[in-house]
């Protein structure tokens, strides 16, 4: 039989496609949000991102100010917040945000007893 299906390539090509699409609408979505928090909030934005390709993306709010060097930032006298995805992972693994669910309350009516009406259309 030879080497893999034409199928089973196509898929791939298929899922490459939809999972560069996915990331570029996340991407975009994610520059719009930076976008919104800096109008709603007058914070100043800088944001790098190194995709798995090497192809580098940058975000800044204001194109025109240069991205703090690290002596601007330790000479700034306050505390510099430091992020990394293991602040965002809660108890085993899971996000901090995500609670169980619980099951729902018993509907008042599922004890009542139901009979069926016999209704003659004429």
């Amino acid at each position: 039989m030879g080497g893999p299906s034409k199928i089973g390539k196509a898929y791939r090509v298929q899922g490459d496609r939809t999972t560069q699409e996915q990331i570029r609408k996340r991407r975009h979505n994610l520059f719009k949000r930076l976008k919104e928090f800096n109008d709603r909030y007058e914070i100043d934005i800088w944001l790098t991102m190194r995709m798995p390709s090497g192809r580098i993306y940058t975000f800044a709010t204001d194109p025109n100010e240069p991205i703090p060097s690290d002596e601007e930032i330790q000479g700034n006298n306050v505390p510099v917040i430091h992020k990394t995805p293991a602040d965002y992972v809660g108890k085993n693994g899971a996000p901090p945000s995500a609670t169980p669910l619980r099951d729902p309350p018993s509907l008042p009516f599922l004890d009542l007893p139901f009979c069926v009406a016999h209704i003659e259309v004429l």
